[in-house]
């Protein structure tokens, strides 16, 4: 039993030795064909394949603040009665 326990250790030992463990975190990149970029050029998309559904050209933009005096008013849905 003492015998199987150490052929398997060292089995187990050999396996984690031939499998590096760094990951690499670069999924490639990819040429949209019929999205424009800039220019004439197709856009050249550097994420996963899956997130190109939800794909924006805004992505990670911040929105343009607009001053208080130039925000359109909002409307009060409650209504005041009369005193």
């Amino acid at each position: 039993l003492e015998v199987l326990r150490q052929r398997e250790m060292a089995e187990k030992k050999t396996r984690a030795l031939q499998r590096g463990n760094r990951h690499s975190r670069f999924g490639g990149s990819y040429i949209v064909q019929g999205l424009k970029s800039i220019g004439e050029r197709d856009l050249i998309f550097h994420k996963g394949l899956h997130n190109l559904r939800n794909y924006s050209s805004d992505l990670g933009k911040q929105p343009r603040r607009v001053p208080k005096r130039r925000q359109a008013a909002r409307e009060l849905s409650i209504q005041r009665r009369s005193a």
